[in-house]
Order: structure tokens, then sequence, then C-alpha cells
């Protein structure tokens, strides 16, 4: 677990372990790139109450025996240019209105797996839960999915849970299935190829 201030981690392998990485340090700059998170048992990436300069780039979480990527009880982080693949959970699940996980709402997540996403098919794939799951607490976030390319997860590929997206974004996505609620194919998620 990294609850430092202002840290850096660049090329790192954080596997196999519970949880492969866990950024908690709120308020303070996180800057973590090229790493790996595969084969935890519990979540590959865990971004716990991170501030507005915790970012995540260019990394792999697959195989882990929860989700890829989880974030609670942040602000403003930005996941980016990565795969989230073959998880037992979700690939990315943000929010925390399950007993899973603590730490609080989230607000002006920033996620998108460009240019993984054009290149090398879906990032967010085979996972046995959704691909990218913005659950119930994140209705009034205002977060941000751009250029996050899904496709053949257990669950949606692309799904928010609530009804109409709530105040949510999502900017040129391309999936296989998508829902808001309960409603497949919302015009709140548009499928827009690369």
């Amino acid at each position: 677990m990294d609850e430092g201030a202002n840290t850096v981690g660049d090329d790192i392998n954080c596997g196999p372990n519970t949880v492969g990485l866990e950024l908690a340090g709120s308020d303070s700059t996180e800057i973590w790139t090229n790493f790996s998170a595969d084969s935890n048992t519990a979540q590959g990436v865990y971004l716990k109450s991170c501030g507005d300069e915790c970012t995540i780039s260019d990394f792999d979480a697959s195989n882990n025996g929860a989700d890829g990527v989880l974030i609670t009880g942040s602000e403003g982080p930005r996941v980016s240019i990565f795969q989230a693949t073959q998880n037992g959970g979700d690939g990315v699940h943000v929010g925390c209105s399950s007993s899973k996980c603590s730490g609080g709402n989230n607000s002006e997540v920033k996620v998108g797996d460009a240019p993984i996403g054009f290149a090398g098919g879906a990032a967010l794939t085979g996972n046995a839960g959704d691909g990218l799951f913005l659950d119930k607490s994140e209705s009034t976030a205002q977060d941000q999915i751009f250029l996050t390319f899904a496709s053949g997860n257990g669950g949606i590929d692309l799904h928010d849970a609530n009804n109409t997206c709530g105040d949510n974004h999502w900017v040129h996505n391309q999936f296989g299935t998508a829902e808001a609620g309960t409603t497949p194919n919302p015009s709140c998620i548009p499928n827009v190829p690369f």
C-alpha cells in the first residue's frame, strides 16, 4: 500500500499479493506508470481516497481474484492507457455502494484506455463481471469515460447503474453491450466505432 505523499512508481510488478497496488495518499501527487498488477487474490489496483493528482497509466491489471481496478472515495483520479482482462470481478469498478469496499463516494473520475483500445482490440475483456461499471454511488459524480473499448465480458461491457447515467459522461467509447440501470443500449452511452 502506498500512503505516502508525492510518490512516483515506474516499471514495477505488483503481484502476486492480496491487492496488487493500493494508492491511499489523499491530497498528494501519486503517479504510477508502466506497471503490471496481475494474479492478485483481491484487486489488481485499488485507488482508495486518492486526490486530484492521483494518476495510473500504461498498465495491465489481469487475472486478479476481484476487480482489475477499484476506485472509491477519490476526487479527480485518472486511469488511462491500460488493460483489465480476465479478472474475477469487474475490469474497472468505480464507486462504493456495496459492502465489498470502503472509502466513500468519488467525484470526477476519468477513465480512458486509448491508445490500447485502438490498436490492440478490447482493453476490457474476459472479466467475470462487467467490463467497466459505475455503481449507484456515482449518480452525481461527474465521471468521464472516454475512448474505452470493451467487449466479451461476463456481465455488461459498459454499465452505469443509474437509469439515465446520472451526470456521468460517456464519450467516444466502443463496446459489445451497454446498460444504464437495466436499459440496454441507452442513448447516454453512445457506441462510437474507432
